[in-house]
């Protein structure tokens, strides 16, 4: 009878590890083996596939929000096209509500094929949940600083929070917050680019203005102005949310050194 009991739970386990074995292979193929598939996909294609779909397109747009994440496709990409598609607000509003619906999709694709192979894993390598640092109580603002740091993949965020069974709550409260910075600037980047790319040599002016350094004439033209605004933005999100990582890795450095010394 122990016998039979052993190989049932041999055999839970072994099923557990094959879950998530393919679903991590999935997700490399979709992000680094299938190219093809995201590489005529930018702002210009995704606005000519959606524009004049009528009152279907804001939901294309969040469709497609939703499911090309998952093939990989950076969030700069998909929210600038709903600036170029809807403008400042309402792609704003859209781009929020896509990324985050992409999120859950993307948490509980993790959390069904990978979490108790994951969870038992890292009950055996306690170094490996304080490597990726997502289980102690700065978890919310590591998930909020991971969502507005332009140089993170969220879906590789989105996969580990399911992964490592982050509380679902906690997940997309952190989510939603973290989200609406970063997709008002990537809509802001993409209405002001595509005015100031229709106008004829603005592209070509701004680049070499900003290459000599007068910076003074960006200002004498508005949609030249948001422009720039936005990308110092994201300049200015990569410093705090780096800034933010260091301090929240040094206070668990030090709170590691006073458990080890008391």
């Amino acid at each position: 009878m122990n016998d039979n009991l052993n190989n049932s739970v041999s055999d839970g386990a072994e099923s557990k590890k094959n879950r998530a074995v393919l679903f991590l292979a999935a997700v490399i193929l979709f992000f680094f083996l299938l190219p093809a598939l995201k590489i005529n996909v930018t702002a210009e294609n995704i606005k000519s596939f959606i524009i004049g779909q009528g009152a279907a397109a804001p939901f294309l747009y969040v469709a497609v929000l939703i499911f090309l994440p998952l093939f990989g496709v950076p969030r700069i990409i998909l929210a600038s096209a709903g600036g170029a598609l809807f403008g400042i607000f309402a792609g704003g509003f859209y781009a929020v509500c896509g990324s985050s619906l992409a999120a859950v999709l993307a948490y509980y694709l993790a959390s069904l094929s990978t979490s108790g192979y994951v969870c038992e894993l890292v009950k055996k390598r306690e170094n490996i949940i304080s490597a990726l640092d997502f289980s102690n109580k700065n978890k919310f603002w590591l998930i909020i600083f991971a969502r507005i740091c332009p140089a993170v993949n969220c879906e590789l965020v989105n996969y580990t929070c399911g992964a490592l069974k982050i509380p679902f709550g906690l997940f997309i409260s952190a989510t939603i917050i973290g989200t609406i910075p970063g997709s008002i600037v990537y809509v802001l980047l993409g209405d002001s680019f595509m005015r100031v790319s229709i106008k004829t040599g603005t592209w070509t002016a701004f680049m070499n203005i900003i290459a000599g350094g007068n910076l003074d004439l960006i200002f004498q033209d508005k949609d030249m102005t948001l422009f720039f605004i936005a990308v110092l933005t994201l300049a200015l999100f990569f410093l705090f949310t780096m800034a933010g990582f260091y301090i929240l890795l040094k206070k668990k450095k030090n709170d590691a050194q006073v458990n080890f010394n008391s």
